[in-house]
């Protein structure tokens, strides 16, 4: 997402690279809204899982209606771009919190090494 998103945005009629710059920024902006507003509810109501999934659902969504609709409406797939942008990045929080509730004391920074260390390894 990060490398090809400017790339996608960029193959855009009339696109300039100030506006590819942008318009690549406006995902990381919703991401960051989605973030403090779901660790807030994951907080108060201490329900972690109800604050991971439905985000990674509608992300896995909205990148599929994205590439199903194509290039040829622009607009509206870099709409679902942004959401499945937001989406993707907004469960940080609640997920890491499930970590150290589920797993003993002595174990849980070991498993969250090895959930971060597999994501830098998968990009």
């Amino acid at each position: 997402f990060v490398m090809w998103l400017p790339t996608i945005i960029k193959a855009a009629p009339n696109m300039n690279i100030v506006s590819t710059g942008w318009l690549s920024s406006v995902p990381y902006g919703l991401a960051v809204i989605l973030m403090l507003v779901s660790s807030y509810f994951s907080d108060k109501t201490l329900n972690r899982g109800a604050f991971v999934w439905p985000f990674l659902l509608i992300g896995a969504v909205a990148f599929y209606v994205s590439y199903a609709i194509g290039a040829n409406h622009f607009w509206l797939s870099f709409t679902l771009l942004v959401i499945a942008g937001g989406a993707m990045y907004a469960p940080y929080g609640p997920f890491f919190a499930i970590i150290p509730e589920i797993l003993p004391r002595n174990v849980a920074g070991g498993a969250m090494a090895l959930i971060n260390s597999m994501g830098a390894l998968g990009s």
